[in-house]
């Protein structure tokens, strides 16, 4: 009940600010990557929960939904495409996957630090085609949050039909799929920098020497004949 006299009462004292382009409040937006120091992390392909990887803007606010819904008051800038976000108000009861949980993090961190904003942000809209629309936001330190209009996501028996093992690895880690081509491989660790990149040399299977990395926990962007799907790993 909190939460939600606060959110009442930050609509009733924000001035109303209107966006510069319409596209950007008439569209719920849906993530599919993040670009963080230049190195790209695709959205995750796990099976979804409710809201999962959407932001949705209106003349005052800023809503960030993923585990949880993230609300922030927005204010945008009357000459550019600009704003900035404060009063942050988070609601939800969390994801079930672990996979969602970790990623959420990193996610969240194109946007605040330390529950500071990284204001100022940019946004730009572009077109892809056949109506589609793409959306970058770009915060003050160059990394980015890449959006579509439109929900994209590999076949749930595609990505189902990955086995990545054994989880948590040692020393070689399999990536095998009875369905789909295995073309590269690429390892991200948890702050969403590229540590290693792996050429298929087996379509249907392929091992990888993962010795080197240090223990923890990381991204596999795994390219196929379909698109992209991510499995997080655990290195012992």
């Amino acid at each position: 009940m909190k939460h939600l006299l606060f959110i009442l009462f930050i609509s009733c004292t924000v001035q109303q600010t209107i966006a510069q382009d319409p596209d950007l409040l008439d569209n719920e937006w849906y993530l599919e990557e993040l670009v963080i120091d230049s190195e790209v992390i695709p959205a995750l392909s796990f099976p979804p929960e409710p809201k999962i990887g959407r932001i949705e803007f209106t003349n005052e606010f800023v809503r960030i939904s993923f585990c949880d819904q993230h609300t922030a008051v927005v204010v945008y800038d009357v000459t550019e495409d600009i704003f900035t976000l404060d009063l942050l108000v988070t609601l939800g009861e969390g994801c079930e996957r672990q996979e969602n949980v970790d990623f959420e993090t990193i996610y969240l961190s194109v946007f605040l630090e330390d529950d500071i904003f990284k204001n100022p942000f940019s946004y730009d809209i572009l077109p892809k085609g056949g109506g589609v629309l793409g959306l970058i936001i770009t915060n003050v330190d160059g990394d980015q949050a890449v959006y579509g209009n439109e929900l994209l996501s590999a076949p749930t028996q595609d990505i189902l039909s990955f086995k990545v093992y054994p989880n948590p690895v040692g020393e070689e880690l399999t990536v095998s799929s009875p369905n789909n081509e295995v073309l590269s491989v690429e390892i991200y660790d948890i702050n969403g920098k590229k540590v290693d990149t792996f050429q298929s040399e087996n379509q249907a299977s392929n091992k990888l020497n993962v010795s080197s990395l240090g223990s923890g926990i990381y991204f596999l962007k795994i390219h196929t004949e379909v698109g992209l799907v991510t499995k997080k790993i655990i290195k012992k």
